[in-house]
């Protein structure tokens, strides 16, 4: 179990809430593509130890679209949204690769959160953050293209595989973005037709990261 990993403030604490967390926290594994959906069972806090997730949103017409991703020692606040009694908001988990993480139920870290200024601290940086990402996204929706959008999507999807050949279908990007996956077929041929991108059977290759930067960075006017 990697807890102090996981939680900076873990040399804050007491032995006592040391404790606490240890005993009450599990290991758990899930495969690629399994899903978790936090707001249902109050699942508790996820803290990544190997693996990647993406924590997205579900609209009324079944559209999905990401809001951030959790890497090694990353921590879900969101995934104990019980914790946020006066918010309403549905949040689901997807493990992009075979993931292992600690659940760490929601009452005993409220109970460590509440006693230790340290721990108090931390959660409302990382809640902060975390407003910031959602944020982010909503500027992103309201001033740029959905092409700008998917291609950041695919810089940042490189960054995280270090590649710039990317196995994603137009499905999967259409359920990071939030469309339908006609309408970003539409859009890869004209990423493609300006030389910033090629589109291959199961995967994408980013032709010239620097121009598909430039081209998102872009004002529309």
């Amino acid at each position: 179990m990697q807890l102090a990993q996981i939680l900076p403030f873990w040399n804050e604490l007491t032995p006592a809430q040391r404790t606490a967390l240890q005993d009450a926290a599990q290991t758990q594994h899930c495969a690629a593509q399994t899903r978790l959906n936090a707001k249902e069972s109050c699942m508790g806090l996820v803290g990544i130890s190997t693996g990647r997730v993406r924590v997205f949103t579900t609209s009324r017409q079944g559209r999905e679209m990401t809001l951030f991703r959790l890497l090694s020692y990353d921590l879900c606040l969101f995934s104990a949204a019980c914790l946020f009694r006066s918010a309403s908001f549905e949040i689901m988990l997807e493990a992009q690769e075979d993931t292992e993480f600690v659940l760490i139920p929601a009452a005993v870290y409220d109970r460590v959160r509440r006693e230790n200024i340290a721990a108090s601290n931390y959660t409302s940086e990382l809640l902060a953050q975390r407003v910031s990402d959602l944020l982010m996204i909503m500027e992103q929706w309201m001033n740029q293209s959905l092409a700008q959008r998917i291609g950041l999507f695919l810089l940042e999807e490189a960054q995280l595989c270090d590649s710039e050949e990317l196995a994603l279908t137009h499905e999967e990007i259409a359920r990071h973005v939030g469309t339908a996956r006609e309408v970003v077929s539409r859009q890869m041929k004209l990423l493609a037709a300006q030389g910033l991108l090629h589109v291959g059977r199961g995967k994408i290759t980013l032709t010239d990261s620097a121009a598909m930067r430039r081209f998102c960075e872009e004002e529309e006017g």
